[in-house]
């Protein structure tokens, strides 16, 4: 079901695909890297007790892949993709502005809906590739290449303002967003 003599990069989905995942793991990276700073910094928890809420950050992933998976089951993944992303950028507005506790929950739920995107984006930007699957799916792989450029970043504002760090993340997730809302698409 794929269109004959297409490279691999003429299948716009796909390009939209590495796009989303690169940005996808850029905002893991600096949500992930920023997270114990933020419950010293803005929660006032001390280094352990700021570490400790890691193993409560990581817990709702996991809830979040499972409650993903079993909301895909009524709900197209791509829009499932659209949603969670949307909830990552209304989570990040709350977490940047700093309001304690509300903030703190909203930055925890950001793991929550962050949970489905890497496969999500996997899976829907290998569609109907064809031949072109098992060389696209390394493209789409590498994106987690955003990981290493985006606590850099994030870094430099945080150094004034850890809780205003998490404006940054917004423009990952609005990327996703187009792509579960629209760029997803196959087009031959």
């Amino acid at each position: 079901d794929t269109a004959p003599g297409k490279k691999l990069y003429q299948h716009k989905h796909f390009v939209w695909a590495v796009t989303a995942q690169f940005f996808n793991v850029a905002a893991q990276g600096g949500t992930w890297a920023f997270f114990i700073n933020y419950g010293h910094d803005v929660m006032g928890f001390d280094n352990q007790t700021a570490g400790s809420y890691m193993s409560i950050f990581m817990a709702m992933m996991a809830a979040g892949r499972f409650a993903g998976t079993y909301l895909m089951h009524f709900i197209a993944p791509n829009k499932l993709l659209a949603i969670f992303a949307f909830g990552s950028i209304l989570m990040c507005v709350i977490v940047a502005q700093g309001w304690g506790w509300t903030s703190y929950i909203a930055l925890m739920m950001i793991n929550f809906f962050f949970s489905i995107m890497f496969p999500t984006i996997f899976s829907l930007g290998l569609k109907n590739l064809g031949k072109h699957t098992q060389q696209a799916s390394s493209f789409i792989s590498m994106g987690v290449v955003g990981g290493a450029f985006f606590p850099l970043i994030m870094g430099k504002i945080a150094d004034h303002s850890v809780a205003q760090a998490y404006y940054l993340p917004i423009i990952c997730y609005a990327v996703i967003f187009m792509f579960g809302y629209k760029l997803y698409k196959v087009k031959h």
